[in-house]
């Protein structure tokens, strides 16, 4: 994990407590843990931020968006549109 292009988080209160691979995973930068649900590090709707013991519920394409990831394509698809 340590190789991956990474970004801080930009939920308020969040920014120095957690960042986002370019994949899109949500790390934790206290233990390195990856928010996860339910064993599945991509499929999930809502992401609780922790701070001082206290847990915010956060959309979690909102807090990917607001990083502006760019996207990446993989496949090497041309695209149509843009």
């Amino acid at each position: 994990m340590e190789n991956e292009l990474t970004r801080s988080v930009r939920a308020k209160g969040f920014e120095d407590l957690y960042f986002i691979s370019l994949s899109g995973k949500i790390i934790s930068k206290k233990n390195g843990y990856v928010r996860v649900a339910r064993g599945n590090p991509y499929n999930f709707t809502y992401v609780h931020l922790c701070k001082n013991g206290e847990r915010e519920l956060f959309k979690t394409y909102d807090v990917i968006n607001a990083v502006k990831i760019p996207y990446i394509n993989v496949l090497k698809i041309p695209q149509i549109n843009g």
